[in-house]
């Protein structure tokens, strides 16, 4: 049986209810079944494809071809995807666990990612708002005078409140330069 549901949105949903036939039917009434359940499914209008019944066409788990649909744990599912020649549900699901314990193991833990984000932003809020809260470097050798610029042109003149006299220690001054740039 075919039905089609208006979702909204110009989205419908097709639900096909099926009974697969059981082992004990010939070969053509199975052959038949699993033909014009392709051809529902194909035939179904594009949207979401809802597929109910029992398509457990056989009975016990120890028959040879359940070894394809089921894997080595039996989840008492057939899996209809396999029939079109796709992954089974096993082999999906442990390559989704591979790719999850990969994610889990290159993180190490929130708090590293989380001070990783808000240095990254800090970085690009500085280079966005150019020298409004950075200093220029001092360069340590004539070589390195001219060769690189940490701010941008004009950025150099000086600023209230912030002659070598009115700044105090270094480090003192690294934590206001960061409490004015965490405030915008």
């Amino acid at each position: 049986m075919k039905m089609q549901l208006p979702l909204g949105n110009k989205t419908s949903a097709t639900i096909i209810s099926a009974y697969a036939p059981t082992m004990t039917n010939p070969e053509e009434v199975k052959d038949r079944f699993y033909e014009e359940l392709d051809s529902l499914i194909t035939s179904a209008q594009p949207g979401k494809l809802i597929l109910l019944g029992d398509l457990n066409a056989r009975v016990g788990t120890d028959h040879q071809a359940w070894h394809r649909v089921l894997g080595k744990k039996v989840t008492r599912k057939l899996n209809i995807t396999k029939l079109k020649n796709q992954l089974t549900a096993q082999d999906l699901q442990s390559r989704m666990d591979s790719k999850l314990l990969d994610i889990r193991s290159d993180q190490s833990s929130i708090d590293e990612q989380w001070e990783s984000f808000r240095d990254t932003v800090h970085s690009i809020a500085l280079k966005t708002l150019g020298g409004a809260f950075q200093h220029r470097a001092q360069p340590t050798s004539p070589d390195q005078r001219g060769s690189h610029r940490t701010t941008p042109p004009g950025a150099d003149k000086p600023r209230v409140g912030c002659s070598p006299c009115s700044r105090g220690s270094e480090q003192s001054h690294q934590k206001n330069v960061h409490r004015q740039s965490s405030r915008l």
